[in-house]
């Protein structure tokens, strides 16, 4: 289910890294809406509240990796690249098996744990300006 998975089009099997099942229910999570625009008019009695439809909110999602390599020397090559990639700008995470693409900024690693330096375990944090907006790039190549 997760070996089709791609960021900027590139299989993440290049980098010898797996997303961990709970990544996927991470992105599949309800976004937040914005908060309703209030007036409080010290004029008035209690608040008025705009009566506008709700609006998605940016959120922050961890997406937990396993990154594998044949020797130590690969396994670095491997973890390197791949966080390059991740800090490079704008990641695009396409996951086919849901049809969505979601647009990412790379924020922070907030865990790493190493398996004889061969392979490790890694949670990054991103940022998800616009959570709604699952559909395929224009730029995407084919």
């Amino acid at each position: 289910m997760t070996h089709d998975i791609t960021i900027n089009g590139k299989l993440l099997s290049e980098w010898g890294a797996t997303m961990l099942s709970g990544s996927m229910a991470e992105l599949l999570k309800p976004a937040p809406v914005k908060d309703k625009i209030i007036n409080d008019n010290p004029l008035r009695q209690g608040v008025e509240v705009v009566p506008i439809h709700p609006r998605v909110d940016q959120r922050d999602v961890t997406l937990e990796f396993i990154i594998e390599g044949e020797d130590r020397i690969d396994f670095f090559r491997k973890y390197n690249s791949f966080l390059n990639e991740l800090r490079s700008g704008e990641v695009t995470l396409c996951i086919p098996t849901l049809n969505n693409w979601h647009r990412l900024w790379y924020l922070s690693a907030t865990s790493f744990d190493h398996f004889r330096f061969t392979a490790c375990r890694l949670a990054i944090k991103f940022k998800e300006p616009d959570p709604n907006f699952l559909q395929e790039p224009e730029d995407q190549p084919e």
